[in-house]
């Protein structure tokens, strides 16, 4: 991920990395995405960008593709 980068969060919804910011952890300094969605703002640290919960906004082209293959007939399934 990268600063302009959209994602979806399981819990906060779409919002876009806003910047990096370095925060004082007991002690540690620790870098942060600071994600603006609609009405709200989080920050996740950047080595925890690869959780469950979030995931790149998926593309037109990627919607298209699924809509494609959604509007195939259907296979038969073998019994």
């Amino acid at each position: 991920y990268a600063v302009e980068d959209w994602l979806a969060h399981t819990y906060y919804g779409i919002g876009q990395i806003k910047g990096i910011e370095v925060k004082d952890i007991s002690g540690a300094s620790v870098d942060y995405f600071r994600i603006q969605t609609s009405d709200s703002t989080f920050w996740v640290t950047v080595d925890r960008m690869d959780s469950e919960k979030m995931r790149p906004v998926t593309t037109l082209e990627e919607f298209g593709l699924v809509i494609a293959i959604l509007q195939r007939p259907p296979k038969a399934m073998s019994a």
